[in-house]
């Protein structure tokens, strides 16, 4: 009765204090709220207030509760109890069998049990006064788990202040595409409610799986409003790999997209522009900073995407800037500034068909297709005819090594076919054809990095080879002198026929018919090293060993 009295005192002083001018001040403010909200079989009893049914009334919400009940504490803080509630957004629906809020120093903590779209929750949560702040989660599980627009969607907890609403930890999936453990921001602005996408994963499966793929589109209403995407770690996922790239900002609406991709420390950007069924990007990006392709400097371009139901086309072009490095490749890294492509991807079920339209470096034109399926991989080039000299010289400098100063004469034109099944390198088959007459008239390197002969006169050339030499060399734990200056050399003539048949047929029986080149050792060498992965099997003739030991390393590298 004490506690009923003093309530009852209060109230009466604030109104008293509050006036005429405060009274209709209150009826302002509440105007809004009373248009809104409505409410049935108010009773007030001993130490608190009991209300019937209450009901809010929104174009876009249906809400009400049951048998609500608020009851003062010790403190003068009111407990909230409601017996029955119900909320329906959309395609979203609610309903709780209890609710109960208890105060706090700073609010009220909340309690409660229902369904949210037929999952069961046990919410826990808090009401922060000061902050303005609700904070809502499920004891046993995801807040929410359902369907909206067609899409998969859970939802960890949310948290809302009076200018906006947070969802925490969301996924999303529909088809092949998903996107989870970010957040979703939902704030009013002048043309709706304006979401905003941060953090997370997202993923792209480039052509899907059928089963997995929409077959047709949901209905859904326009959205008036971009959604904002923010620090957004976009993977795309293929049966031949997968490529990421972080988004830092951009705008995306309901039948378009204006994108903005920045890389780490502004190292680069995207700008694209697309919508259902087409895309253009354009700008740089640094390769660097992108897993899977580490060692690029960066990459300069367009891109141009258009999806059908079944079919990803895309047309690309650019420079790239910078270099790769690889230890199978090169000892050094490969600077590849300057390299031009354009090339065009044709994605359709499980094939992947990549048309070279051009590849050129130093005035150098090539062009190929490679065709990748779930059984075959088929690759072809043609190097469109031109000088020795200038093939050479638009190599990169770290594969030419030492020699990048080199003097050939000749022209080439080769065309190349490679084809082997996925399942079985051993069954690779390798054709080259095309004139090819190059000749090396001169190496132009310095005499550090020629075998360290005796020989009369100078020997920063080959022409030492015609003359007498003695060549140290380390055989087995010792080191031997070879060549025609020293004692022991015997010439071949002297030597029986069988010495050099043997060799011959021991380590490259073409060489009295080859051309220093045999295609079929190199296909043998393709086929061993694909199949085990490593490099197990070099195919060299015997003036290829020759050359390796006189003028190059032991080095196990596709450069060597």
């Amino acid at each position: 009765m004490l506690r009923t009295s003093i309530i009852t005192l209060a109230v009466t002083a604030s109104l008293m204090l509050l006036g005429h001018w405060g009274l209709e001040q209150v009826i302002a403010q509440a105007r809004p709220l009373a248009q809104a909200v409505s409410f049935q079989r108010l009773q007030i009893v001993r130490g608190g207030v009991h209300l019937g049914e209450l009901r809010l009334h929104h174009p876009r919400l249906e809400a009400g509760a049951q048998r609500l009940a608020l009851t003062w504490s010790d403190g003068l803080r009111p407990q909230i109890q409601i017996a029955s509630a119900h909320a329906q957004a959309g395609p979203m629906r609610a309903r709780f069998d209890r609710i109960e809020a208890h105060p706090t120093p700073k609010g009220w903590t909340l309690a409660g049990s229902g369904v949210i779209a037929e999952h069961p929750v046990e919410l826990r949560g808090d009401i922060d006064v000061d902050a303005r702040r609700l904070r809502v989660r499920n004891a046993q599980g995801p807040l929410f788990r359902g369907q909206i627009k067609g899409a998969d969607v859970q939802v960890a907890a949310l948290e809302a202040t009076p200018r906006s609403i947070r969802l925490i930890d969301v996924d999303a999936r529909r088809g092949v595409a998903w996107w989870g453990g970010g957040e979703v921001l939902l704030r009013p602005r002048a043309c709706g409610v304006q979401p905003t996408l941060s953090g997370g994963e997202a993923w792209y499966a480039l052509g899907g799986d059928g089963e997995d793929a929409p077959t047709q589109s949901a209905p859904s209403s326009p959205i008036e409003c971009s959604i904002r995407v923010a620090d957004l770690h976009l993977q795309i996922a293929t049966p031949y790999g997968v490529r990421s790239l972080t988004l830092e900002t951009g705008d995306l609406q309901a039948s378009s997209v204006a994108l903005r991709a920045y890389g780490p420390e502004g190292s680069g950007e995207v700008i694209a522009a697309t919508d259902r069924h087409w895309a253009l990007a354009t700008g740089q990006i640094d390769l660097a900073q992108v897993p899977r392709v580490n060692g690029v400097g960066a990459a300069r371009g367009q891109i141009a995407l258009i999806r059908t139901e079944n079919t990803t086309r895309a047309h690309a072009r650019g420079r790239i800037e910078g270099h790769v490095e690889h230890p199978a490749v090169a000892d050094a890294p490969i600077d590849l500034s300057g390299l031009s492509v354009e090339l065009d991807l044709i994605h359709e079920g499980d094939t992947l068909e990549v048309r070279v339209v051009d590849l050129q470096r130093g005035g150098v034109h090539a062009t190929a297709t490679a065709s990748l399926d779930a059984t075959h991989v088929d690759l072809r080039a043609w190097l469109a005819p031109t000088d020795c000299q200038a093939l050479w010289e638009a190599i990169p400098g770290a594969l030419r090594g030492p020699y990048a100063q080199a003097r050939l004469s000749g022209r080439v034109a080769p065309q190349v076919r490679f084809r082997m099944p996925r399942a079985d390198a051993m069954k690779l088959t390798l054709d080259w054809s095309g004139p090819s007459d190059c000749q090396i008239d001169a190496l132009n390197t310095d005499p550090a990095h020629l075998p360290q002969v005796q020989v009369e006169g100078a020997h920063d050339d080959v022409d030492w080879l015609l003359r007498d030499f003695r060549l140290p060399v380390q055989y087995a734990t010792k080191p031997v002198e070879v060549g025609p200056g020293t004692p022991a050399y015997v010439p071949i003539a002297a030597l029986p026929r069988w010495v050099g048949a043997a060799a011959i047929v021991s380590e490259d029986n073409s060489f009295n018919r080859g051309h220093a080149l045999n295609l079929g050792l190199l296909r043998r060498a393709l086929m061993f090293n694909l199949d085990r992965g490593r490099y197990v099997y070099g195919g060299s003739t015997i003036p290829q060993q020759l050359a390796k030991n006189l003028f190059l390393t032991r080095s196990k590298t596709l450069a060597r």
